[in-house]
């Protein structure tokens, strides 16, 4: 029993003991007793005070409950925020946090609607109330939204295999991915959108790692973050923890197809995000510190490659002559990149395949012969190793 019940229980006794008194009184009885008649002719009076208690009595408990309800609000109101910890938990404990907490929102917006009526006060709780009720249910609807995750112990094989090398150009065209900016918050909102909604029956899962890379020549790149989820038609989103506020840091954001599964090279379809304060300098301040493996002019035509030491190859993909650039591959064992390059341009890549190479390329003459056979770009290429 709560305190402020209290006075509904007395309330009620001199309630129901005065309609008593009032139903004796109205049967007239002939009592000779003086103390009983004294009390029959005292019954309204009796009545009039147990009213004026009983409404006395009723006020003050609401206005009781009243002050529970505001501490119980502002309580909720400083609860942080569920997105952030639906990032270290698992999807259905938040869900369940949130459901529980929106009971409990309605049961008090039920007794400030009580208590408005018969107090007149408590309408700035009661809004307060209304649009905790709505920010409860959005964030439930958007943790709905994000994908489920595919816990470890059900892709080991496969991440197994990730980790010892896979395919990658660094780019899709099968999917829309949008870098985060954001070096303040604890979290992040990512959203990914297939082009092709049909091509989520195909995939294995989405794969979303985040690592940050150093100068250590031992340890160049540490893991901070991975984790596999179900790819879903739609809007795709993740919630995961800012990784991005460290320096240095590339998010990966992609997915692997089952049919790629089974292969020991397996290709990861991947947009790749530099974190906004990214310290590390692409170019090397003194290229004396490099190792020279390769220089030289080379002649290249469209759909062939050319291999150079090291497993290094370059392949021109396609020539552009009216806008006099090229499209480029470079790659390195499993890893590549493509790129634009345009006349007089020059360009430099960074690839990894366990040692870190530097590669400067010049294109320096597209060919403007009619014959498409003997189209053919001129560029310059060097190719370094770090000591």
């Amino acid at each position: 029993m709560k305190a402020h019940d209290i006075p509904y229980i007395l309330s009620l006794i001199i309630l129901i003991f005065s309609v008593i008194v009032i139903i004796f009184r109205g049967k007239k009885i002939d009592v000779k007793d003086q103390k009983t008649t004294w009390f029959l002719k005292a019954s309204p009076i009796i009545s009039v005070m147990a009213l004026i208690i009983t409404t006395f009595s009723i006020y003050s408990a609401y206005k009781l409950q009243l002050k529970e309800d505001e501490a119980a609000l502002n309580s909720i109101t400083r609860e942080p925020n569920e997105i952030n910890r639906f990032i270290n938990e698992e999807k259905h404990v938040v869900l369940d946090s949130l459901r529980l907490r929106g009971v409990k929102l309605e049961n008090i917006e039920s007794r400030l609607k009580k208590t408005q009526a018969i107090t007149g006060q408590g309408k700035n709780s009661l809004d307060q109330s209304r649009i905790l009720i709505k920010n409860t249910q959005e964030e439930i609807n958007k943790i709905l939204s994000y994908n489920d995750v595919i816990e470890y112990n059900q892709v080991t094989n496969q991440l197994d295999l990730i980790s010892k090398g896979y395919l990658t150009s660094g780019n899709t065209n099968t999917f829309a991915f949008t870098c985060p900016h954001d070096t303040s918050s604890e979290s992040l909102d990512l959203h990914l959108k297939f082009y092709d909604s049909n091509l989520v029956n195909e995939i294995a899962f989405i794969y979303v790692d985040i690592v940050q890379q150093s100068n250590n020549k031992e340890t160049p790149y540490s893991l901070l973050y991975r984790q596999t989820y179900k790819p879903q038609k739609n809007i795709n989103n993740f919630a995961i923890k800012n990784y991005l506020k460290s320096p240095n840091t590339v998010l990966s954001v992609g997915y692997f197809l089952r049919s790629e599964m089974g292969k020991s090279s397996p290709r990861f379809e991947k947009v790749s995000c530099r974190s906004p304060n990214w310290k590390l300098s692409d170019k090397p301040k003194d290229k004396t510190s490099l190792n020279l493996l390769y220089q030289g002019d080379q002649l290249a035509t469209p759909k062939k490659s050319k291999s150079f030491v090291e497993g290094i190859t370059v392949k021109i993909n396609s020539i552009d002559f009216l806008n006099n650039k090229a499209a480029m591959r470079i790659s390195i064992g499993g890893h590549y990149e493509d790129f634009f390059i345009k006349v007089g341009e020059d360009k430099q890549t960074v690839l990894t395949n366990r040692d870190t190479y530097i590669i400067f390329t010049i294109l320096n003459r597209i060919s403007t012969e009619d014959s498409p056979n003997s189209r053919i770009a001129n560029y310059h290429i060097s190719i370094y190793k770090l000591d």
